[in-house]
């Protein structure tokens, strides 16, 4: 904060502007003394109204711009990701690494898959495990995953309308042979149509 210009009688303003100005101004510079920047709270800063953990509460898109602990808290993430998968993309590197958080972070929101740690994404049970949520969510395995025709098969069953899924090969990036095999494990009488 700047002073204002004073003079010999106070400020500028007057001699009773002056004897206020220099209160306050000395109260800011008490309370700029006190406050130390050098190490962030532990969690205070999450706690209170008006906080980050507020504000991703009420719109998970305010994690783009948090500062990391804040990215790197398991509540805050879960919470963000409940209400949109791709809040997990701005989720701490350790987080998207993290195999147990990174399950429960599927169980929730399938697609999120995408946004975790690309051996992850390798991984046959945390697949299945963003697969049951949403089927869709084989498209961003690995492709030694994708290429699983029983993985593949799992995720073909869960469509609603035709279990055969004629065109899983775009829905959900898998090789047509996979596709073809995986049509054949749940129904052998659909062998021969074409995929």
């Amino acid at each position: 904060l700047k002073r204002p210009h004073q003079t010999q009688q106070g400020t500028a303003r007057g001699p009773a502007f002056g004897a206020m100005s220099a209160a306050v101004a000395a109260a800011v510079e008490v309370a700029m003394a006190l406050h130390d920047d050098s190490e962030p709270p532990e969690r205070g800063f999450l706690e209170h109204p008006g906080s980050w953990r507020d504000a991703i509460k009420r719109d998970w898109r305010e994690i783009r711009v948090a500062p990391l602990p804040v990215r790197a808290d398991k509540e805050v993430v879960l919470g963000a990701v409940r209400q949109d998968e791709r809040a997990f993309e701005f989720a701490a590197e350790r987080l998207r690494s993290d195999r147990s958080f990174v399950l429960q972070v599927v169980s929730l929101r399938g697609e999120a898959l995408r946004h975790a740690a690309p051996e992850l994404r390798g991984d046959t049970e945390v697949v299945l495990q963003a697969v049951d949520q949403d089927r869709c969510a084989l498209r961003h395995a690995s492709e030694a995953v994708r290429s699983d025709v029983t993985v593949a098969a799992e995720a073909m069953r869960r469509r609603p309308v035709d279990p055969h899924l004629l065109c899983a090969t775009q829905e959900l990036r898998i090789p047509e042979e996979t596709a073809r095999e995986a049509c054949h494990a749940l129904d052998a009488s659909v062998w021969r149509r074409r995929v």
